[in-house]
């Protein structure tokens, strides 16, 4: 099959940026590089933690998430990091250091407070860890003793909170957030040192996530950079219990294939496990958009769900195989 015009459904103005940060890349353009699936540890209401300050929590029920969402990454080809969230210090150094001994994933350094967030850039400079880390995040109120602890601990990649709590009305639109972005955030990233910044555009609510859709698709086309938020600070209370099971997955699946529609690099969906319910729509639309890409002659990396989802389906169609769900 020969194609002689454009398939894929996006266009940009800057070239696409890509990163490698430990196992994964983030960026590049739709089709290139499946998605960056970033399941959250440690939160407030992980059953695994019985102290949040101290950092107690059960190692046997935390690594028995961490395997589970791996491997049900790897089973979709999907691409996969770890938000380990910390209110402390001192659990913030526990945390990190039990987590890179069980997981090679990334990991997003998400401490609640300054402090803390800075005792993680120390603890993964000492542990050797730089290349697979990511300062989560800097935003608009940074202060330079922030900025001058990621460069002094070498932390090359970090996300960039395209939102100013302090004037929210002019943080909303796309360009609100392209404006935020280049007069408040990259300079700041340039004097933290970062190579490698990410752009988060900031859900608020439910609601926000339809224009955060937009903004992802303008900051990715001004900017190259690799983009993408988190459906789920505001899906939280979309549970199983509440709203069923069906509508549950149904409602966190369709807000991270709506992201995917605008070219998003990276979806924070939640808790680990929740992986099982939005792994199978994510897949589907990354498989479709990598075969586009191959019809333009794109190189995709055999580690694509195309390679392992699509071919699966098309196989069931023709009646070669069954298809089988992947556990």
């Amino acid at each position: 099959m020969r194609v002689k015009e454009q398939l894929r459904p996006f266009t940009f103005n800057r070239e696409q940026k890509m990163f490698k940060i430990g196992n994964v890349v983030f960026g590049g353009a739709p089709g290139e590089r499946p998605v960056v699936l970033v399941g959250s540890l440690f939160f407030l209401g992980d059953k695994a933690v019985s102290n949040h300050k101290k950092g107690v929590f059960d190692k046997s029920k935390t690594r028995e998430k961490i395997d589970f969402a791996e491997r049900i990454a790897e089973g979709y080809n999907l691409q996969f990091a770890i938000d380990l969230v910390a209110y402390s210090p001192k659990a913030a150094e526990k945390y990190v250091q039990f987590v890179c001994e069980v997981s090679n994933a990334p990991l997003f350094l998400d401490g609640i407070e300054e402090a803390v967030r800075i005792r993680m850039y120390k603890i993964s400079n000492e542990l050797g860890l730089v290349s697979r880390v990511i300062g989560n995040a800097i935003y608009v109120h940074s202060g330079d003793e922030e900025l001058k602890a990621l460069k002094e601990n070498k932390i090359e990649a970090a996300v960039l909170m395209a939102f100013d709590i302090a004037n929210p009305a002019e943080s909303l639109t796309p360009n609100d957030k392209l404006r935020i972005l280049n007069n408040e955030l990259l300079p700041k990233a340039e004097k933290a040192g970062l190579r490698k910044p990410l752009v988060d555009v900031v859900v608020l609510d439910p609601a926000s996530i339809a224009m955060n859709g937009p903004a992802i698709l303008k900051i990715k086309s001004e900017t190259g950079l690799p983009t993408g938020c988190a459906p789920a600070n505001a899906l939280g209370s979309v549970s199983r219990k509440k709203f069923g099971v069906e509508e549950a997955i149904g409602i966190h699946a369709g807000s991270a294939a709506y992201l995917q529609f605008f070219a998003s690099d990276f979806i924070f969906y939640g808790p680990l496990k929740r992986i099982k319910d939005i792994a199978p729509a994510v897949s589907i639309i990354d498989s479709y958009l990598g075969y586009l890409a191959k019809l333009e002659g794109v190189k995709i990396p055999r580690e694509h769900p195309f390679y392992k989802v699509l071919k699966k389906v098309q196989k069931a169609f023709t009646g070669i195989t069954a298809w089988q769900p992947i556990t």
